[in-house]
């Protein structure tokens, strides 16, 4: 799972405590995103955890009876991690005290001293990047695992003097068939549309997309782009020139980092989704539903990493 922090602020077709299961609930923003009868989230064993240093071996962090993720299942039923995109099979070591030397933030620096549940990779380690303070990875059972498979999104990070993201002819092409279709979707003006990520073969992409605002309602939407047309999620907003969508973005819209992209084999699609804010990260799952909707699942996983 592409999930790395340093602590700082062409043609179409068309969770706080909570760190376990997703569940068929959803938070009151969500509202409009009813459950899909396609995917049943009880069914799967999902957790989020963080990783050590050397990318051995990974945490998830319990540190309390009241927050105790595997109050009434079995560690060991966890047996497998997602990490940018790849599959690691892992197996259960044991529990892990909090020292009193930790600092309260679920960071990587801070991983011998937290509490929880420890697992370590059987045959590998994970191919981590240098110098970040938090690496989260995915945790699953095996039925998730033999249900989906992972698929490898790149991020669309190089930049040119400006600071603008420098996209490849074809990238700019379906960039800018995005922007036609979706003008004519909601009958609307586009401010802006980027590429955030896409896999190599350029099956599936992801874009953030601004539209001018209508007074004082903005409209920022995830559009993820796939062989059968687009899952949207529709985030609105009240306009505010320093705070619209998170605090200072000074009107601008970001959508959320891609963590993981799955596909099962029945055809559905699942989409993890990280908020990152100034001194935590907040996951959230998405189906791509068949009415043309990204529709939410479970409640959200928050870390705090707060700078000291």
């Amino acid at each position: 799972m592409a999930c790395a922090h340093k602590n700082e602020d062409a043609s179409r077709s068309a969770i706080d405590s909570s760190l376990l299961t997703i569940v068929d609930s959803i938070n009151d923003e969500h509202d409009d995103n009813d459950v899909a009868d396609a995917f049943i989230p009880s069914d799967y064993l999902l957790v989020i955890a963080i990783s050590s240093e050397d990318g051995r071996r990974l945490l998830v962090v319990s540190e309390t009876d009241e927050d105790d993720v595997f109050a009434d299942i079995r560690p060991d039923a966890v047996t497998t991690c997602f990490y940018n995109g790849q599959l690691y099979p892992v197996r259960y070591v044991g529990k892990q005290k909090e020292s009193d030397e930790s600092t309260g933030r679920v960071t990587t620096q801070n991983f011998k001293n937290l509490g929880g549940y420890v697992y370590e990779l059987i045959s590998s380690k994970l191919p981590l990047e240098e110098d970040n303070d938090v690496y989260y990875v995915l945790l699953s059972d095996r039925k998730f695992a033999d249900d989906f498979s992972p698929v490898k999104m790149e991020e669309y990070v190089d930049q040119d003097d400006e600071g603008n993201i420098v996209y490849d002819d074809y990238a700019t092409r379906r960039i800018e068939q995005t922007r036609g279709d979706l003008v004519k979707r909601y009958g609307r003006k586009i401010k802006t549309v980027e590429a955030v990520s896409a896999t190599s073969d350029g099956e599936y992409f992801v874009y953030s997309v601004q539209f001018e605002n209508k007074g004082t309602e903005a409209l920022g939407l995830v559009a993820l782009e796939t062989p059968d047309g687009y899952s949207i999620l529709e985030e609105p907003a009240e306009y505010d020139e320093i705070s619209t969508w998170r605090v200072d973005d000074e009107g601008y819209y970001a959508a959320p980092h891609v963590v993981e992209f799955f596909r099962k084999y029945d055809g559905v699609r699942l989409i993890l989704l990280e908020r990152i804010g100034a001194e935590g990260s907040n996951f959230e799952f998405y189906i791509s539903h068949e009415d043309g909707k990204l529709k939410r699942y479970g409640r959200d996983w928050y870390f705090y990493f707060a700078p000291i």
